[in-house]
């Protein structure tokens, strides 16, 4: 793997993204960052599948909570996709992308 920046890959716990960390991490020299998104509901949370895959190939994990407050994104996934979308999942990947600091790997601290 050649790149400019960092390389880092979101790991959501299931086959396919496990499957492309686990290949990330046999070509790295350094641990691959790896960044998975989950809700502080267990039920609802996969998290601990992603964070055992990680422990497991010897990745920088880092992991981020979100709330069920979609409302606050939805002018910009307006704005981005302009029509209906129907993965809710879109509104958490778009503050993770917008949040800075989990670009550069520091997950941002949990609201209480």
């Amino acid at each position: 793997m050649i790149s400019e920046v960092p390389l880092g890959a979101f790991l959501s716990g299931g086959v396919d993204s496990s499957i492309v960390v686990a290949l990330m991490a046999q070509e790295s020299a350094a641990p691959v960052k790896t960044f998975s998104i989950g809700f502080e509901e267990q039920d609802f949370s996969e998290l601990k599948y992603a964070k055992r895959v990680a422990e497991h190939v010897g990745a920088d994990y880092n992991e981020f909570l979100v709330r069920p407050d979609a409302i606050e994104v939805l002018p910009m996934l307006v704005e981005h996709y302009g029509e209906p979308y129907a993965d809710s999942r879109l509104a958490d990947l778009l503050r993770f992308e917008r949040n800075p600091s989990a670009r550069y790997g520091r997950p941002k601290r949990r609201r209480r």
